[in-house]
């Protein structure tokens, strides 16, 4: 998976968990930049943290699942 296509289009819509089940991911909390408030997560309607980025340090884990 590609960091632009992901900045792009999902990053900013889901929570953490969505996005690591959705995409095979395995990011933690730290290697996550979320947003100021809670907002509904768009794949399981919750308010939650939502990832609004992800760690320089951390973008390995998207190639590398």
């Amino acid at each position: 998976m590609k960091y632009n296509y992901l900045k792009q289009n999902i990053l900013g819509h889901y929570c953490r968990n969505c996005l690591n089940r959705k995409y095979h991911l395995t990011l933690l909390p730290e290697d996550c930049i979320y947003m100021e408030y809670q907002y509904e997560c768009k794949k399981c309607n919750k308010l939650h943290n939502i990832v609004y980025d992800i760690r320089k340090r951390s973008r390995y884990k998207l190639f590398f699942k």
